[in-house]
């Protein structure tokens, strides 16, 4: 008698990522790098509380992250939170684009602006003030990429952005992660270029969206 033989399809199980976006709350700048093959796990940010620091907020954000051992990618605000996300619990990697790691990698002008000065006199809503300026420290190339960045600055809420400015101003992080890969644009005016273990040629903040191809690449190599 013939044994017959059954064939089984192992089934395949993506990769979870997390995307920690920038001060926009929303995953519209994802949308331009092709991460297909992986499962996309956008974090939401939530409202902070009162006088709240970086490290606190990341904790509260941790029952977003289900999966041992998580994948973080942050760009800019949400590198940021990826770092502090990353010293609360074990991860696999840890990809921030357009971010610091430490305080030191922030340009010493954002003490210098005062953090009570933002907590106390500014109003929230003069942080949505959109002009030429915001275009050309964010790098914008296009009218579309213009379009695209006041949109997410007028969607943001007013008080998380300011509640977010100076929680960046008072941020003391020293910790460099052993895990953690550095993707920066040689020609950021928002946090302007000191180093990187991947490096952007004329890349601005905003480079995510106008050199998408070239962080796709870097992205799946480093998740490979």
């Amino acid at each position: 008698m013939q044994n017959s033989r059954v064939a089984f399809k192992i089934p395949i199980t993506m990769r979870d990522v997390y995307l920690l976006s920038g001060l926009g709350a929303d995953d519209r700048v994802y949308g331009f790098i092709d991460l297909s093959g992986y499962k996309l796990n956008h974090i939401r940010w939530i409202e902070p509380l009162a006088n709240e620091d970086l490290s606190s907020y990341s904790r509260r954000l941790l029952d977003q992250i289900p999966t041992d051992n998580p994948i973080l990618v942050g760009v800019s605000f949400g590198g940021i939170v990826a770092v502090e996300i990353g010293k609360l619990i074990p991860t696999e990697k840890v990809i921030l684009i357009s971010s610091a790691m430490t305080k030191s990698d922030l340009p010493k002008y954002y003490d210098a602006t005062g953090p009570s000065i933002l907590r106390d006199w500014i109003p929230p809503t003069w942080l949505k003030n959109v002009n030429f300026l915001t275009f050309f420290f964010f790098g914008t190339e296009t009218n579309e990429e213009r379009r695209l960045l006041k949109t997410i600055i007028k969607e943001t809420d007013a008080s998380f952005l300011k509640w977010a400015m100076v929680a960046i101003a008072t941020w003391r992080n020293e910790t460099r992660l052993n895990n953690a890969t550095q993707i920066h644009g040689t020609a950021d005016k928002i946090i302007p270029f000191k180093t990187a273990d991947f490096p952007i040629k004329d890349g601005g903040h905003f480079m995510i969206v106008n050199k998408a191809d070239a962080i796709t690449k870097l992205i799946r190599h480093l998740l490979s």
